[in-house]
């Protein structure tokens, strides 16, 4: 028998389910999100292992919804999260929302992004730099 503080439940579970478990506690997140919900998107973040495709683009979905910038940064800089992997909705869809004032430092980042946009998804788009 194991007796816990009803505190310490979520710990628990997470650390021994991993993001599954939080992803099901988020399943029940409004929006705006309670600071508990984004608590979990960025817990999950910060999980050991590398997240797989379909977490990461959950996750994506959570921040367009809740239009959270922060945690938008938090899932760019994720090492799961690259560009090639993204749903391309997803990210045009997050280049609306956002317009990526955030993300840049400066010019050149922003250049550097379109380029690999256009060598990812030339014939798609038909960009032209």
């Amino acid at each position: 028998m194991v007796l816990l503080k009803m505190t310490e439940v979520d710990d628990l579970c997470y650390s021994a389910e991993g993001p599954s478990y939080a992803l099901r506690k988020l399943e029940k997140s409004i929006t705006p999100p309670s600071d508990e919900d984004r608590a979990w998107a960025f817990r999950i973040l910060d999980y050991r292992k590398e997240l797989e495709k379909g977490i990461i683009e959950v996750l994506i979905n959570y921040a367009l919804t809740w239009k959270d910038i922060d945690l938008w940064d938090k899932i760019s800089q994720n090492d799961a999260c690259k560009l090639k992997s993204i749903n391309c909705d997803l990210f045009l869809n997050a280049w609306n929302l956002f317009s990526f004032k955030k993300s840049f430092q400066g010019p050149q980042d922003f250049y550097d992004l379109l380029c690999s946009v256009y060598s990812l998804h030339s014939k798609r788009f038909q960009l032209q730099l």
